[in-house]
Parts: structure tokens; sequence; C-alpha cells
């Protein structure tokens, strides 16, 4: 075993992490295996670094924001129109019934006790909330035809697995271990729901007069309270996350508190829980005595009632085939709530060494093979766009383009309007608009759109380098289009300059135009 300085790994991680984004971009899979990939390759098993302790912690943030971020963004979705609570609730229940039961008939059919085999169906019953967020996020199909139900889904799912789990292994101590249960969750529940509001639009409003990095930290101190006090009365960090960052998220006041955490987020802490995941996976058991004999058919089990539940759920919402298909396969994944009840089965005496070796093998399969199986079913074929041919191009879709798009509508004017988050785009798809949902900096998108046909682009997403390389792919695409940029600040400015035409910067327009009123003797005359 290698002993490495703690600083030493971090910097490795954030090496990974910064080369892993740009590969899995070009291959269009969600970068998950491949962190998790280079996590069994530095852990013990390939290379031989041990896990520090505080990498550990880092991780286990990691996964909390991962959810908490989640939640934030629930309630974006919701404004834009997603499904909402009741078909992620119908969902999450029909799924969660075909699993337990079919894991419970598992358990029975080996001669498993009864608590045993229920307990194997709530094991079924979980999944792995950090792989599956950011599959359903790097996934245009999946936004699209689901919304915020697979994230909220699969939170109720691990919620439910985690309460069945702390019932099953209570039984036969008596009443009161139950009592502390219910009364941990009435109380959680009070806070969430009636005490986090008023102090979140409280806060928020006084936090105007404070320093700008206010509003970050009590999003932070919200998280870490809430799942502390989730410790307390033993309910798991990540319902409580969830939950915690959908009610907090519709009262922050600005997107830019919401960038900031996302991108700690994600530039350092989930990149660090995947590696320090896969550092801590043990590939030996998928070659040790257990024997497929128990591996496969629970591999097959898992698979098939997650599938079974989708199409159960496809048939009564009235979705298609694939739908239902891919619903369910999404939801393959098992990791941390997974691990954790097999862990406290064992602790029980409920399962023996052999089953809890063919948990982590199905965790192993699961986490690692469904991106590269939700890529395969998700392959769309891309269609022209209608009347898409010497049309206007438009990257982004927020306060500015939307004015521009109704007056191009009204004007009856051929354009198309590409943009990467699905809640924005829901309105112009109802109206019969050409919109491409997808990543503006990616030439696959760009053509998608027609880019090479078009007259005129205009370049509006915030991002200075994502608005570099998507001007870039129109004019290799397309030198002749003539592209219209919107800049923030001097430096994006002069670095545009010989790629888009024209540049607009909104911030010195408003302010060339204040100073203007200011200094006319109409406005100083009308105040003497």
């Amino acid at each position: 075993m290698i002993e490495l300085d703690p600083l030493i790994i971090f910097a490795i991680i954030l090496v990974v992490g910064l080369a892993i984004p740009e590969f899995s971009r070009k291959v269009k899979v969600t970068y998950v295996p491949f962190y998790i990939v280079a996590g069994l390759l530095l852990g013990p098993f390939v290379i031989g670094i041990s896990i520090p302790s505080a990498l550990e912690f880092i991780a286990d943030i990691g996964v909390l924001l991962l959810v908490f971020i989640a939640g934030l963004e629930i309630h974006e979705i919701r404004r834009g129109g997603g499904g909402g609570f009741k078909q992620a609730a119908l969902f999450s229940f029909i799924s969660a019934s075909v699993c337990f039961l079919a894991g419970s008939a598992f358990g029975l059919t080996l001669g498993y006790s009864l608590l045993s085999s229920l307990l194997v169906g709530a094991v079924l019953m979980s999944s792995s909330v950090g792989e599956i967020i950011p599959i359903v996020n790097d996934t245009p199909y999946l936004q699209r035809r689901f919304g915020d139900l697979i994230p909220l889904s699969i939170i109720l799912m691990d919620g439910a697995s985690l309460l069945l789990l702390a019932f099953i292994t209570q039984a036969g101590n008596g009443a009161q271990p139950y009592m502390r249960l219910i009364g941990g969750l009435a109380l959680l529940f009070f806070l969430i729901a009636f005490v986090l509001p008023p102090v979140s639009r409280w806060f928020f409003r006084i936090s105007k007069k404070r320093s700008g990095e206010a509003d970050l930290v009590f999003m932070l101190l919200t998280l870490v309270a809430f799942v502390a006090i989730g410790e307390l009365v033993h309910i798991h960090g990540i319902v409580i996350a969830f939950f915690a960052g959908a009610v907090l998220g519709k009262h922050i006041p600005s997107e830019r508190t919401y960038i900031k955490l996302r991108g700690i987020a994600y530039g350092i802490f989930i990149p660090v829980f995947f590696v320090v995941l896969g550092m801590g996976l043990d590939l030996s058991v998928l070659s040790a005595g257990v024997g497929f004999k128990l591996i496969i058919p629970l591999i097959f089990t898992l698979q098939a009632s997650k599938i079974l539940g989708g199409l159960i759920f496809a048939k009564i919402k009235g979705l298609s085939f694939k739908e239902g298909v891919v619903a369910g396969i999404t939801v393959w994944p098992q990791l941390s709530a997974t691990l954790a009840a097999t862990a406290v089965g064992y602790e029980t005496g409920l399962f023996d060494e052999e089953l809890v070796l063919a948990v982590v093998a199905m965790c192993l399969v699961t986490v690692l093979l469904t991106p590269f199986v939700i890529r395969f079913f998700t392959r769309e074929k891309h269609d022209a766009l209608r009347d898409a041919n010497e049309h206007i191009l438009i990257v982004g879709y927020g306060k500015v383009s939307s004015r521009l798009v109704g007056l191009l509508h009204i004007q009856n004017e051929d354009f198309v309007i590409i943009e990467r988050k699905v809640s924005r785009i829901r309105s112009p798809m109802t109206q019969g608009m050409n919109v491409v949902h997808g990543d503006a900096t990616e030439m696959e998108t760009l053509r998608k759109a027609s880019a090479q046909d078009a007259n005129i682009a205009v370049v509006t997403i915030a991002g200075e380098r994502d608005s570099y390389q998507c001007i870039e792919g129109i004019r290799k695409l397309n030198p002749s289009c003539y592209v219209i940029a919107v800049v923030h600040n001097m430096e994006q400015y002069e670095r545009l300059e010989g790629l888009a035409h024209y540049r607009v910067w909104p911030e010195k327009l408003a302010s060339t135009e204040i100073v203007k009123h200011v200094l006319e003797p109409e406005t100083r005359d009308a105040h003497m």
C-alpha cells in the first residue's frame, strides 16, 4: 500500500478532474464512469494508493452537494413546466414496489429468511443518486422526456429504501426505535417545510447589505445543518440534502450564487467523490468464491424489475415502449444507499458474506455499464429542421434573446434556437419553433441547428469560454455567417475581435445612456 500526503492525492484528483470532462464530451458519455475507473486505477487494488480520511470527508461533502444542487434545480425545472411531484411519486411507487417484490422473491427463492428477503427487496429499491443525476444532466433525451421526474423519483426511492431498512432492522426491538424514527421525520419535515422558507426569505432580503459571499455561506450552512440534524435522528443525508435544496431553490435571489456553488461543487468536491468512490471499490469480488450462481441472477433481477417498473409507468402515462425502457435503465445504478443498506444488513446478521459480495458486484456492474447502455438507447436521428436554411441562429435562450425571438416570430422570420437547459425552451417548443436542445460548443449541436446554412448568428450565452468556442465552431462551419456576440467585459470584447463581426456590451451601453442622461441640461434643470 502506498501512503501519500493527502495534498498530493488531492492534486492528482484535480488533474483527473481537468482531463476527464473534456474526454467524456468527445465520446459523448457522462463523465461518471471515467472518474470511477480513474479511482480504480489509483486505488489499493491497482497502483495501490490508500485513501486518506481527509479525502473521504471531502467525498462525503461532494455527494451531498451533488444531491443538494439537484434539489436547487428542481425549482427551475418546475418553473419551466416539468412533470412535478405527482408523476415522480407515481414512478417511484411503481418502480420501488416492483423491485421490492422481485428482491423479496429472490431472497425467499434462495432460502433466506423472511426478514433477510425483505431487506434484499429494500436494497433493490435504492439507486445511485450520485451517478444518475449526472447521467440525466448530460443526456438531452432524458431531460426532454422526463424533466424533474427521475431525479425526484430516485430521491423518493432511496428515502423509502432507507426507511424500510430502519424498520426491518429494528424488528423485534420493541416500539421505542420506531417512535424515535417517526419523531425525527416529523421534526425534519417541520423544519424544512415551515422553518426554512421564512428564514431563507429573511436572510436573502438582509444579505443584500452584506458581502457578496454571504448567500453562498448561508446555502452551505443550510446543507450542513440539516444533514447534521438528520444524522442525529438516523436519517440518511442524501434524502435531507435533496429536499432542503428543493425548498431553498425557490428563494435564491440571484443566479450568480447558484453558479458559484455549482462551480465549487463540480470543480472540486464532486470529482473527489467519484474518484474516491472508485478507489474504495474492490474488484476482487468479481472473482471471489461467490460464483455467478448468485451474482448473475441478482443483477438480472435488478435490471428486469427496474425496466418492468418503467414499462408499467409508461403504460399508465401513455408513453412509448422505448421511453419506459429508458426510464427503467436510467435507475439501474446502485451504489451509496445500496451499500449502506447492505452494510447494515451484514452487521445485523440478516445478510451473509456471499450475499454482500454479490451486492457489491451488482453495484460495480451497474455503475460502470449504465452510462453506455443509456448512450446506446438515447441516440437520436438528426432530422432536418423545418425551414432551416438561410436563417437566423440564436444561441442561448435568456431574457434578451427571448425578446428577440418574440419579435422575429411576429415578423415571420426563419430562426433556430440552441439552448442547453430544457426548462428554458419548453415554451418555444410548444409554440412550434425550431429549437435544438444541446451544447452549442459542440459541432454536432451546431450542425443539428443547420449553422452551416445560417445567414446570421446571435450568440448570447454567458460563459466567456463557451461563447468563444461556439463562435469558433460557427465560423468553421460557415465562414460567411455574420456573427453578433453579447460580451460582458473588455477581455471578452478584445478576445472576440476578428471572430465576431459585431460585439454588443450591454453593461457599457447602459452606462453610456445613463451618463448621457445625467449630463443633459434638461436633467440638471429639472432638479434645480
